[in-house]
């Protein structure tokens, strides 16, 4: 009788996980953008996750980045990451611990050909 029990009460909770609503992590009213090629925009580390995007908000194309410390459940505000003359597009992102590591394409110095920038938080992407 115990055994049923207990493969009754874990078929149950399995059975009741599902996916959480959506939550919208952009509300700037331009068009927002992942990588290209989907490189890894979202980057997770214990329950912290950690996104980046580019948009034109500002009437130039910056780089965005943004994380939740409770599995995604809250976000906090964005964080502008560039502010270039040119553009910045296309970010990707890894964590390691406390660093968070971002890359993306940019356009500051106005050449015919993009640069590759990175920038690195030691702090979860607090600062």
């Amino acid at each position: 009788m115990k055994k049923y029990f207990i493969l009754f009460v874990y078929f149950t909770v399995i059975c009741n996980a599902q996916w959480q609503p959506n939550f919208r992590l952009t509300t700037d009213p331009s068009a927002s953008y992942l990588s290209y090629n989907n490189a890894h925009c979202l980057a997770a580390n214990g329950d912290n996750l950690h996104v980046v995007w580019w948009d034109g908000r500002d009437l130039d194309r910056e780089i965005y980045y943004n994380r939740s410390t409770d599995n995604g459940l809250t976000w906090n505000q964005d964080t502008r990451l560039t502010n270039s003359s040119g553009w910045s597009e296309y970010p990707s992102i890894a964590v390691s611990g406390s660093n968070v590591h971002i890359v993306w394409m940019d356009d500051r110095d106005q050449s015919y050909y993009p640069e590759i920038y990175y920038k690195h938080s030691t702090d979860k992407g607090l600062s």
